[in-house]
This record gives structure tokens, sequence and C-alpha cells, in this order.
């Protein structure tokens, strides 16, 4: 495997893609007239910076026993994370000057929740923790935090029943979804005493509760499009086809599994849906 193509993995630059895939996702279901455009590359900036600088600090924290690959190949480019961070950091604050005032009233809240995520701050049993550290809650949060954001954070009209059915569908599946790097991480959570799905009820047991959460997104999905008409009968089919493609790769999970394999399996599930989503609005538009 080339550097090239390791370092876009390991990175979280990767991720970047991911977001995009999520954004883009949306001119489709409520239309670009719709859209805060400014938010949009607020949130793609936010993701370029957060992300890399959530895996070049956090490495910093880890003792080399408990390294992972993604660890240790970050450590040794630690540098070149740092300044893509730094550029992400810069784009953040251009954008985030567009926003207007009200932006960041009503959105502060989920500003915290990412800080948090990143910064042990959090008083937990006598130490400070990361929200991320939390027990069982790393997986929700995660979902909740970029549903939201590339969902409610970049739409003017909050008051869109549409709006939060497509939040509420985007949570479900980014949890099934999420789920799945737990059980990748299963090892050195255990190590870390970290308390998530996997490592408190076993491997099977988190498998099966991402299963459901995906079963509860296509439940959601169904009533959005045949008792709200919130999208096309080709997104609503793009979204089953995601469902399926996304439970066959979630029910091959193992901790024994490439991490390479979890970016394009599990989580190429979000880009692949947005290939289906995309594809199914188009030819419904013919």
């Amino acid at each position: 495997m080339t550097w090239l193509i390791r370092f876009f993995f390991y990175s979280n630059l990767y991720v970047v893609v991911v977001i995009g895939a999520l954004l883009l996702q949306n001119s489709w279901i409520f239309g670009s007239e719709e859209i805060n455009q400014n938010s949009t590359w607020f949130v793609l900036a936010a993701t370029l910076f957060l992300y890399p600088f959530h895996r070049v600090y956090g490495v910093q924290q880890l003792s080399e026993a408990s390294m992972m690959e993604r660890h240790e190949f970050v450590s040794r480019n630690r540098t070149i994370v740092w300044i893509i961070a730094a550029i992400g950091f810069l784009a953040t604050c251009w954008f985030g000057w567009q926003l207007p005032l009200n932006n960041w009233i009503i959105h502060s809240l989920v500003g915290v929740i990412g800080v948090l995520y990143v910064l042990p701050i959090i008083p937990y049993r006598g130490k400070w923790i990361k929200l991320r550290e939390v027990p069982f809650l790393k997986v929700f949060f995660i979902a909740m935090v970029v549903s939201y954001l590339t969902t409610v954070f970049i739409v003017d009209d909050l008051s869109s029943q549409v709006l939060w059915a497509v939040f509420i569908i985007r949570f479900l599946f980014l949890v099934a979804v999420t789920i799945p790097f737990d059980i990748r991480d299963y090892g050195i959570d255990k190590w870390q005493k970290l308390q998530t799905l996997p490592a408190v009820l076993g491997i099977e047991k988190a498998i099966k509760w991402a299963l459901i959460s995906n079963l509860l997104f296509n439940v959601v999905c169904f009533i959005a499009f045949f008792f709200f008409d919130a999208f096309s009968i080709g997104v609503f089919l793009g979204f089953v086809a995601s469902e399926i493609y996304a439970n066959y790769w979630v029910r091959q999970s193992k901790p024994i599994q490439s991490e390479i394999w979890f970016a394009t399996r599990i989580e190429g599930s979000i880009v692949i849906q947005t290939v289906f989503v995309g594809v199914g609005h188009l030819l419904t538009r013919v």
C-alpha cells in the first residue's frame, strides 16, 4: 500500500470526503435553494480541521504499547498532519466569519460538544476525560453531531418537517455504521477499559444493535416517504439500497479486519449511499 493512500485514510482526510458526500445528498433532498452555502463550506472546513487535529492530538496522548497501525503512521508523519489541521483551522475561521451571529447562537451547543469530544475537560470519577470516553455514548454523540451539522446546521428553514425527518434518518444510519468502528477498536478499548458496546456486550450483540438501528432507519424512511412526501421515490429507493449494502459489511465486522477495510467498507457505505441516492434522484427526473 502506498504512502499516499495510507496518509489519506490514517490522517482522517478521508472523513472530509465522507462529510462532503452527506452534504451533497442535501441538494437532492432539500433542493439547493434551501441550503446555506456558507454553512456548508464551514462544515467542510471544520472537518478538515477537527478530524486531523483529533487524530494527531490523540496520538500524542497514547503510549507506544497502545498504538495501532494508524497511530504509528500519524506519529511518524505528525508534522504534515498538523499543517493540514492548521489549514483547516484557517478555513474554518474564514467561513465562520461569513456566518451571521444568530447561527452561532442557535448552533453553539454542537460546537461545545465538538470541543468536549476532543479535549479531556469532563470530570468523571476523579479524573478528566474526553466526551468519547463517556461509557456507551461515543457512538451516539458522533452520529448526533454529524447528523446535525450536515442537516439542521446548513438548512435555513428549521421549522421544516422534512428537515427533522432527514436528521433522524441520517442519525440512525450513522449509528449503524459507527458501531463497527468500536468493533475495530475492540482490543485497544478493552486495554484502556473504555465501556463501548462491543467491549461490554460483545461483538455479536453490538452488530445486532447496528442492524436494529438500520432497521429503524428503513422504518423512518418509509414513514417520511409515504406519509410526509419528504423526498422522491428515487431518493427513497437509494436509502433502502444503502441499508442493504451497509448491513452486508456490518455483519462482517471483526477486530481482525484491517483499518483500511473499515474505512472503505463501513465508512464507505456513506459514500455509496450518496451514489445510490444521486442515481435514484437522477433516474426519477428523467
